[in-house]
């Protein structure tokens, strides 16, 4: 069996697969699964994933000044807490 030019092979196929084909095959398939396992690149590392929704925090009323603000415990807003108004 004669090695196949790269030109005629599939598009998916790796670069690796091909290269340096011995001139007789007698056992093509057993060639392919033998660099299908040691020529191929290690599995890819997964990327962390981001963050799930993570909803903010409630509206609180000033009980000073009635104004409306964000925060996961009650109390003052910015603007009473430093005096202002």
């Amino acid at each position: 069996m004669v090695a196949a030019p790269a030109a005629k092979l599939p598009a998916g196929l790796p670069a690796g697969l091909p290269a340096g084909l011995p001139a007789g095959l007698r056992d093509p398939a057993g060639l392919i699964a033998h660099r299908l396992t040691a020529r191929l690149p290690p599995p890819l590392i997964p990327l962390p994933r981001a963050p799930a929704f993570v909803p903010p925090d409630p509206f609180v009323v000033c009980p000073e000044c009635e104004r409306a603000f964000r925060s996961p415990v009650p109390g003052t807003c910015r603007g009473c807490s430093s005096g202002r108004v």
